[in-house]
């Protein structure tokens, strides 16, 4: 069994000033993210209690919590006298071809693949972090949903729909088909369709929708889809399981300038 100090030079403050997730919860992730990357492996004795309160600015009991999350996912294990040692080490996530496609193909509804829509909305405004000053429509219509595959739910999403559009919709059709499939469908033409990708840390409502743990990232995607006047005709947030997350999509090569869609785009088929 390897041992493994803290390197004295390295010194990290989880600022608790800046982050509403508590302090436990991102030191869960920042260690369970080192074992991940293979700088702790199976068998190696994580630094001391002392050596981490140290290395994170955090007091004991922060580091405390943090271990025991670890320790009851079957990450760690130990005992007094023993110290603390990895027991999983990192493995090559296995991407899953169906999934893959379930997230990047946004048309289709694998078999294995399901909605099932939370709430709607009617006649509300898009939120101000999805208008980003861009021109609106009247009223929007909100439909907040998770995305599940083989039962497994993947994302939360929630989506603002123009009311005039949503209205032309065959009533109950968002719970069995995805929006961008409805719009091409009823030929809502789209002029432009941005999307914005980041990551963020998973909230305790969140991570209960998605059967997910608050320690693990979740992959952020923000889209717009505007008319030809500029307007938003759809904007939505859309929250990923970073566990599970793969996007494949297919980009215009540079070389043949910037591609026309008149209709949403048609998803690249998986190579098989």
């Amino acid at each position: 069994m390897k041992t493994i100090d803290a390197l004295p030079q390295m010194h990290h403050r989880l600022n608790p000033e800046t982050d509403r997730i508590a302090l436990y919860v991102r030191l869960t992730s920042i260690l369970r993210s080192r074992i991940a990357s293979g700088e702790w492996k199976a068998g190696d004795r994580i630094p001391s209690i002392e050596a981490l309160c140290q290395e994170y600015d955090v007091a004991r009991n922060t580091v405390r919590q943090a271990l025991e999350l670890l320790k009851s996912d079957g990450v760690i294990g130990g005992g007094r006298g023993l110290g603390t040692f990895v027991l999983k080490g990192a493995s090559a996530p296995m991407i899953d071809n169906d999934l893959k496609n379930a997230i990047s193909d946004p048309l289709h509804l694998g078999p294995d693949q399901s909605i099932h829509v939370l709430k709607r909305l009617t006649k509300v405004s898009v939120p101000d972090e999805l208008r980003r000053g861009l021109p609106v429509y009247k009223d929007y219509t909100q439909v907040r949903k998770i995305h599940r595959f083989r039962d497994q739910p993947f994302a939360l999403m929630d989506i603002y729909i123009a009311s005039s559009v949503y209205e032309r919709f065959p009533k109950g059709r968002d719970n069995s088909i995805k929006i961008a499939r409805l719009l091409r469908d009823h030929r809502i033409r789209i002029a432009d369709s941005r999307l914005e990708i980041t990551t963020r840390p998973a909230d305790h409502d969140t991570a209960r929708l998605l059967d997910y743990s608050m320690t693990g990232s979740l992959v952020c995607m923000r889209r717009w889809r505007t008319d030809g006047q500029g307007r938003i005709v759809t904007a939505g947030t859309y929250l990923y399981r970073g566990d599970v997350f793969v996007l494949d999509i297919a980009e215009p090569f540079a070389g043949l300038g910037p591609g026309r869609t008149d209709f949403v785009p048609r998803a690249r088929k998986a190579r098989s």
